[in-house]
């Protein structure tokens, strides 16, 4: 790629990520809109007892429950292996087993262009 090219492409590429950063920024109040409505309705549905509530053009808002398992780190790792291990001759090996997990997990590497903005003042 030449060089004319490549100011091209960037300069593209600056237009592109000053569109998505306007969008996202859209995007955020959307979704904050969004969530304070989803409050609002999830607590009238609850206080009504009301599970469903069917839209004129089709379809339905439903209040749902799902369960969601917490996340699986060091701190819950180490609390459920000693609840598991009964004796202290067991109990003493949850430190070496937990390390041994948590430093031979898998790593991936991701490559990115990230824009940094430099500060006014600085040259």
């Amino acid at each position: 790629m030449e060089n004319a090219e490549l100011v091209t492409k960037i300069k593209e590429w600056l237009v592109v990520d000053d569109e998505i950063n306007v969008l996202s920024e859209t995007m955020k109040m959307k979704k904050k809109t969004k969530k304070s409505l989803t409050d609002i309705l999830m607590e009238t549905m609850k206080t009504k007892d009301i599970e469903v509530v069917n839209l004129n053009g089709g379809g339905a808002i439903e209040l749902k429950k799902n369960k969601v398992k917490s996340s699986l780190n060091k701190k819950n790792l180490i609390q459920c292996l000693n609840e598991y291990f009964n004796n202290d001759e067991e109990k003493h090996k949850v430190n070496e087993i937990v390390q041994h997990i948590m430093s031979n997990r898998n790593e991936k590497v991701n490559e990115f262009i990230k824009r940094t903005n430099l500060t006014k003042g600085t040259t």
